[in-house]
């Protein structure tokens, strides 16, 4: 009995190596996952004033006759995957310390590509809360990155008595420039 249980005992073993071996001769099982990858493309409508400060200065005899104006060449930078529309307003009328003030509709604002000519001229609307933002231009079919715009300031007294009784100092404001999609 101890040798038919020993060459039992060896036949399983024999049969359990092999089966092992086989398990792990066995080519091993692929598998695989997919992730879907959307691409998104968002509107980029963005615009920046390159030269903040704007000084137009008074200082000739001509210039309370005839206004100043000021070329600021690439005064905006925007940055736009479509077409677009950009206007010009401010909110408040210019004001000296001590509250002395210059209407904003004394400042005519126009705007060209810097490699263009200029497109409308508007007069600055100080009531842009009640919808006086004021259209530069529209740019139906340019999009584009790095897009650099010249901007003219021109102030000009509504009469020679107003420029003349106006106290002398420094009259500021903010002037806001919008762009938005068309």
């Amino acid at each position: 009995m101890k040798t038919k249980n020993f060459l039992l005992t060896g036949a399983l073993l024999i049969v359990a190596l092999f089966s092992v071996n086989g398990v792990m001769a066995a080519e091993p099982i692929a598998t695989q996952s997919n992730a879907k990858v959307s691409i998104i493309i968002d509107d980029i409508l963005s615009i920046q004033v390159l030269t903040p400060e704007v000084e137009l200065i008074y200082d000739d005899l001509n210039d309370f006759t005839e206004g100043v104006s000021k070329e600021m060449g690439e005064h905006l930078l925007i940055n736009a995957t479509r077409s677009f529309d950009l206007k010009v307003f401010t909110l408040n009328p210019f004001t000296k310390e001590g509250g002395t003030t210059i209407e904003g509709s004394t400042i005519k604002i126009s705007a060209k590509a810097s490699n263009g000519s200029y497109g409308n001229t508007v007069t600055l609307n100080a009531n842009a809360a009640n919808g006086g933002a004021q259209s530069l231009f529209s740019s139906p079919q340019q999009a584009g990155f790095d897009l650099k715009y010249d901007v003219n300031y021109l102030h000009k007294f509504n009469d020679a008595n107003t420029a003349i009784n106006t106290a002398t100092g420094v009259y500021k404001a903010d002037v806001t420039y919008q762009i938005t999609a068309s």
